[in-house]
């Protein structure tokens, strides 16, 4: 009753700070709206899908992850034990029984999926790749064979019983009073359970050629087998023989029957799945095969989706309510590295890895993934014109035409090859014309045709990998190659670019926008401000040091008012640039992760910050010397965020005096874990962080803290979430 009340509690918790998120701000003003993460650390091992929620066993410390798959469209995470390296995951009412590589294996409650809580946990052996419950038994697959518990005692599990002169125990099937077991050695395994403290091995099969028995299920007479090298094998439990196989499905690994169909994953290393009509047991047939990207290691079958466990891309959902036709509906991955956006009306494009990704932004504070498209290399830019998105690409292949009308299916529509062998970098569009970095100088393509896009011109010269930026009709191009040469060409004929001059500035890394007839370039450390209307006298016409602490500019972007900057480390700064001769710093906000990539629409900034999708308010912003804001009446520690976290959070509290403030975080028992300040604040807002390290500089476990400040004998707390 108090762990129900507690989670009530924390649930009421997430909604008060999922409301005052958009109100929780710095110094600077910059108000952050939402972080949309991404940041599991590790891939996808195995799945398991009961009622409304997948459960998933991931590798690294990710450990059990619990989401809601109510609404396939809008998944979202629920909570989080974190173990070492998860390999399955099995559920029994309000139990998850999760198999690591090298801790045994864990149950842990998961009656409240917001909190997962351990019950007990069984080490001693490692490669734990199946449990089996049935009643009150537990039957433990692992690399030495089956173990099997008495878990009458859900807190103290008993063995019974370990099978003698296993390798390698995958898979297990319960029937009646026989336990099916698959392995290395000896191949299939048949036992009598009856005396479960006491199982009688019955016979054996290994496949020919020492093949193993990765995966297995039982229907009928017959026992269907994922046999290696042998592929998929139908194995008479009356005769003890393979009366069928399908050999063309090699390196089959794991297999689940359900109705007139098996489904199998098998192939090293695309792992493709296939769909097997066995309503002749005699005579299987493959009837379909779905190939993902790669990776796909477990899935599960329930009603007509297939959910998988695809290690390096999350959860996907295939439906194969048509057997020869099984088709991907829906992907679930919180990994990966946000390193652009483009925001167009209600929708954020992302470039993630090798991911082209379509977010739903009609509503901030509830972010969802629509659709996506993956290529099998990475990509630079993202431009969209219209229902048409452009993507680059450093092949041959090196433009991609994308129908974005259905943000939930974006489509190939076309690609433009180029044939010479050189690489390819950045991408902007200037009219019906696509402009294409590439060593050898610039590829310009016709693209008045999205269906049918074509060769229409190229700039022979080196310039390596450039930044460049297109503004009326000049191209302003840095080329780190040429020693920070910052050049200038017309484009009256957009075909045939003509170089009109340039300015060298010191060597570095360059990013440039355009506004309202200036140009400004990043480089390194430093803003600089050139004026278009002048290029007989093309040099700056003012500079403005923004970092002097060893971090380096990454992005440049403008809303039309103001110029957004990012840092290679983690960074938004806004800009004043009305009068471009004295550009200032409006004010600076630190972002979780490594903020790679921005967009700015209306004073809304949109940062790919790796880790997560920022949203990040500017419209309250003001520059330095008028930032004069009302005080509080009283101390009051307003919020952290983010909440929760994983790597640190940021406390926010507010002063109506200068007082002595005393802040420390304590853990659930009400011990202290540490203390992050306890000394003299100014009037006003203030933010400190925490790294989720205690007294000594260890980090803490994965849980829920409090945050306790005290100030002239008020004293506040807020609960807080660190997950690993």
């Amino acid at each position: 009753m108090l762990r129900k009340l507690m989670t009530g509690l924390y649930l009421l918790f997430i909604f008060l700070v999922s409301a005052s998120t958009a109100i929780a701000q710095g110094d600077n003003s910059i108000m952050i709206i939402n972080q949309y993460y991404h940041n599991w650390t590790g891939g996808v091992e195995d799945v398991y899908i009961e009622g409304d929620l997948a459960y998933l066993a991931c590798s690294n410390d990710d450990g059990l992850r619990i989401i809601n798959i109510s609404d396939l469209n809008a998944v979202y995470d629920l909570g989080q034990y974190p173990v070492t390296w998860a390999l399955s995951i099995t559920v029994a009412g309000d139990y998850a029984y999760l198999g690591t590589r090298s801790e045994g294996f864990y149950i842990i409650d998961i009656s409240e999926p917001i909190d997962p809580v351990e019950v007990s946990h069984v080490g001693g052996f490692y490669q734990v790749y199946e449990i089996e419950v049935d009643g009150n038994t537990a039957f433990v697959c692992h690399g030495d064979g089956v173990s099997i518990y008495d878990i009458s005692d859900i807190t103290n599990p008993t063995e019974l019983w370990v099978t003698p002169d296993v390798d390698e125990a995958c898979a297990i099937e319960i029937r009646n009073n026989t336990a099916y077991v698959g392995s290395n050695y000896p191949g299939l395994i048949v036992m009598d359970i009856t005396d479960i403290s006491s199982p009688q091995v019955l016979y054996t099969y290994q496949p020919s050629g020492y093949n193993f028995v990765n995966g297995l299920d039982i229907k009928g007479n017959y026992a269907y087998l994922a046999s290696g090298w042998n592929g998929f094998e139908v194995f008479d439990l009356t005769t003890h023989e393979v009366v069928a196989s399908i050999d063309s499905l090699v390196w089959a690994f794991r297999l689940e029957v359900e109705g007139d169909y098996a489904y199998m994953t098998y192939g090293d290393p695309d792992c493709p799945f296939a769909v097997i009509d066995i309503t002749d047991p005699t005579s299987p047939r493959t009837m379909g095969i779905y190939y993902p990207p790669e990776d796909l290691i477990n899935f599960m079958i329930v009603e007509d989706q297939a959910y998988m466990a695809d290690y390096a891309h999350g959860l996907r959902v295939v439906d194969v309510s048509l057997p020869e036709e099984p088709v991907e509906t829906h992907v679930y991955s919180r990994y990966g590295l946000d390193m652009d956006v483009v925001v167009k009306g209600d929708y954020a494009y992302i470039k993630e890895d090798v991911k082209f990704k379509i977010i739903d932004i009609s509503d901030m504070s509830n972010p969802f993934e629509t659709g996506y498209y993956e290529f099998d290399w990475g990509y630079n830019d993202i431009h969209i014109v219209g229902d048409i998105a452009y993507l680059s690409k450093c092949n041959y292949d090196c433009l991609y035409s994308f129908d974005i009308s259905d943000p939930y299916n974006p489509s190939v529509i076309s690609t433009y090859r180029d044939e010479s062998n050189d690489v390819h970098y950045r991408m902007k569009l200037y009219g019906n014309y696509a402009y294409i970095v590439e060593n050898s100088g610039l590829e310009i393509v016709d693209i008045s045709d999205p269906e049918n896009m074509v060769y229409a011109g190229h700039y022979d010269e080196y310039i390596g990998n450039s930044q460049f930026e297109i503004y009326d009709h000049y191209l302003f191009l840095c080329s780190s190659s040429n020693q920070g040469n910052t050049s200038v060409f017309d484009l009256a004929d957009p075909t045939s670019p003509q170089y009109i001059t340039g300015y060298d500035l010191s060597w570095g890394y360059y990013d440039l926008c355009a506004l309202d007839g200036y140009l400004y370039v990043i480089e390194s450390q430093d803003m600089w401000v050139f004026d278009i209307s002048n290029l007989d006298q093309w040099q700056p016409i003012a500079n403005l040091s923004i970092f002097d602490d060893g971090r380096y500019l990454t992005d440049i972007e403008t809303d039309g008012v103001n110029i957004y900057l990012t840092d290679a480390i983690n960074g938004l700064t806004v800009c004043d640039v009305s009068d471009p001769y004295n550009p200032f710093k409006l004010g600076q906000e630190n972002t979780p992760g490594s903020a790679e990539g921005l967009y700015a629409r209306d004073g809304i900034v949109f940062i790919a910050d790796q880790s997560n999708l920022g949203f990040y308010d500017c419209t309250g912003i003001t520059g330095i010397e008028d930032d004069i804001r009302a005080l509080p009446e009283s101390f009051t520690l307003i919020s952290n965020y983010p909440n929760p976290f994983n790597a640190s959070t940021n406390i926010l509290f507010e002063l109506p005096t200068q007082a002595n403030v005393q802040l420390d975080i304590y853990d659930i028992l009400g011990r202290k874990v540490t203390s992050l300040a306890d000394r003299q604040f100014e009037a006003g807002s203030h933010s400190i962080s925490w790294n989720g390290t205690s007294f000594t500089g260890q980090s803490v476990a994965s849980g829920r803290y409090y945050i306790k400040a005290v100030s002239d004998g008020r004293v506040e707390s807020l609960p807080v979430m660190l997950l690993k």
